[in-house]
């Protein structure tokens, strides 16, 4: 009995080798790229309009790569963040945020970043003050969207506030520095939303009167040579509400500083907004610098002429700022009004 030749192990009779799953995806890939420029050729050919279509589409995705490109790099080679132990420290800092002045050094740390500086208090879980230089450029720029994306801060040494301590409060995360006022630079939008800038605000408050000033605010601005902006918190005397484990501190009122002092009419003015939800003009809140320095406790524009410095935060004109704004914005804003 002949014997036939010894068969590859795993392979029949009369069969063939099987073809890789890598070999027969290369293939499929092939023919698949072939069909598609056969049908873009035709095309091409057919329908003039085509080319340019394609034309348009390839410079846009270009500059897509490119855009993408620079906010990578943004991403990965953030502006960086500046620890302030003392006045000689603020040499360390390119920012502007503190050039008028530190309202106050009695706080367990003072950071200064892209687009604010703030005074953290570790009592609290939130800052005794934020503050920075707010120009009509930084205003009108759109080039960041609200990133929502909030967070704890790691620059604060023993661990800012977090998001589960205002879990289930029914208070709102309510900014110092506003998100919209940073809407000029993605890192400064981004870090915009550290729970160190947080503060527990009633819902009807933050979405109510503390927005309505800060739109007031940025429309001051866009009508300035820049002007300076502090706002924090204030706790009167007794007992504070806290919410969350880290025990954050419920505010009894807030405040908010403004300083013109690049225009030819320099001025300054405080506003104390009671924190509860509020229906009077916000004019009824203005008060003078004086006046939130002595509630505060707070030192504000320490590095001004001395007399100037007087001279700015004793008086209170709300009219002088209203004036800032032009005409037609402001009958604008009256019709608006009226229809409602």
């Amino acid at each position: 009995m002949t014997k036939g030749k010894p068969q590859p192990r795993g392979s029949k009779k009369g069969s063939s080798v099987p073809t890789p799953a890598w070999s027969r995806y290369l293939r499929n890939t092939i023919v698949y790229l072939l069909a598609f420029y056969g049908a873009h050729s035709i095309v091409a050919q057919i329908v003039p309009a085509y080319n340019n279509f394609v034309r348009t589409q390839l410079s846009r995705t270009v500059q897509g790569i490119s855009s993408g490109a620079e906010n990578v790099e943004k991403t990965f080679s953030p502006l960086p963040t500046v620890t302030i132990k003392s006045p000689g420290d603020l040499k360390k800092s390119a920012y502007d945020n503190l050039k008028v002045g530190v309202p106050g050094f009695d706080c367990d740390v003072i950071i200064d970043r892209a687009g604010y500086a703030l005074g953290y208090s570790e009592k609290y879980e939130q800052p005794l003050w934020v503050t920075y230089l707010l120009t009509p450029e930084e205003v009108k720029s759109k080039k960041a969207k609200r990133s929502g994306d909030f967070r704890s801060d790691p620059a604060i040494p023993y661990g800012s506030a977090e998001l589960a301590d205002y879990k289930g409060s029914h208070y709102d995360r309510g900014h110092l520095a506003p998100a919209a006022d940073m809407s000029f630079s993605l890192q400064a939008m981004s870090e915009s939303f550290y729970m160190s800038n947080m503060s527990p605000q009633l819902p009807e408050f933050n979405r109510g009167a503390w927005k309505d000033l800060e739109e007031k605010v940025r429309e001051f601005a866009a009508n300035s040579n820049g002007i300076y902006v502090v706002s924090g918190p204030i706790f009167d005397s007794g007992k504070t509400i806290t919410i969350g484990a880290n025990k954050v501190g419920v505010p009894d009122k807030y405040y908010k500083v403004l300083l013109d002092v690049n225009s030819l009419s320099p001025k300054a003015i405080g506003f104390i907004l009671p924190h509860r939800e509020l229906t009077r003009p916000l004019q009824d809140y203005a008060v003078t610098v004086d006046a939130v320095e002595q509630i505060t406790q707070l030192n504000f524009f320490d590095q001004l002429d001395p007399d100037d410095e007087k001279k700015l935060e004793r008086h209170c004109d709300y009219q002088a700022w209203e004036r800032m704004i032009p005409q037609k914005k402001l009958n604008k804003r009256k019709s608006k009004r009226s229809k409602k």
